[in-house]
């Protein structure tokens, strides 16, 4: 990784980086490299005046009948799905309520064989069956459903260079629970609520504060008034591209 990075620095014309705070990193590892570097973070477009799967349709597909939460991340030890999983056993254990997260995403990690046996057994003993449900791989269109009708999308992530999900979620209006790394921050979604990726309290005082008010329908009509601003968005995000070239 090494190598490739050092070969790419020297035989590039320039640096395209998504976000300040991985040029921060390049800076530490190869200052010739930073100099060279420009940041454009992306911006995922969505078109929301594309239909999405109705609510009852998702349900019916995916079993399960409750609002929910929603964790599309891929299963690597770095995404912190465990912490979740701790979140919801201390929802359940201590203030007796039974909340349901779902996950989609790839369910391994090539880097950690033994990785996602350890999430399905902490779930088993920790009898969490009917609070987090695994889909794995979903059409994308079923994904962006499942964040549209979620109470909210959740990202504990303890590394990222710049989260797909957290854009598709800004580009939604959607509100997100994320952990206070940089990178989260820097992305800065209008609705989000930061806790640390290694605590478990704020995070589940909060998702019981969330799934306690959660109304679709007002949900509905605040995502509608953010998703007016992605044209513009997507505007800025091209001219800042085109600027760079």
């Amino acid at each position: 990784r090494y190598i490739n990075l050092n070969l790419s620095i020297k035989n590039s014309t320039k640096i395209l980086l998504s976000s300040k705070t991985v040029q921060k990193d390049l800076k530490k590892l190869n200052f010739y490299g930073y100099k060279k570097s420009k940041v454009l973070r992306p911006f995922f477009y969505i078109n929301t005046k594309k239909n999405f799967i109705s609510i009852k349709k998702l349900r019916s597909k995916y079993d399960f009948e409750k609002n929910y939460f929603f964790l599309p991340n891929q299963y690597w030890v770095h995404k912190n799905h465990i912490l979740i999983l701790k979140a919801l056993k201390k929802i359940k254990k201590k203030y007796n309520k039974e909340l349901l997260v779902i996950s989609s995403g790839i369910f391994y990690d090539y880097r950690h064989p033994d990785h996602a046996r350890s999430i399905k057994e902490y779930i088993c003993k920790n009898d969490l069956k009917i609070n987090y449900k695994i889909l794995g791989v979903i059409p994308f269109q079923d994904l962006i459903s499942l964040m549209h009708y979620s109470i909210a999308i959740i990202n504990p992530s303890k590394s990222e260079g710049w989260s797909s999900t957290v854009e598709q979620s800004k580009s939604l209006g959607k509100m997100t629970l994320l952990s206070d790394i940089k990178v989260h921050k820097e992305q800065n979604p209008y609705r989000s609520f930061f806790f640390n990726t290694y605590s478990i309290n704020k995070l589940s005082q909060k998702m019981i504060e969330l799934e306690r008010n959660f109304n679709l329908k007002k949900e509905i009509k605040i995502m509608k008034s953010q998703t007016k601003l992605n044209l513009i968005k997507a505007k800025k995000f091209a001219t800042d591209f085109q600027n760079i070239v």
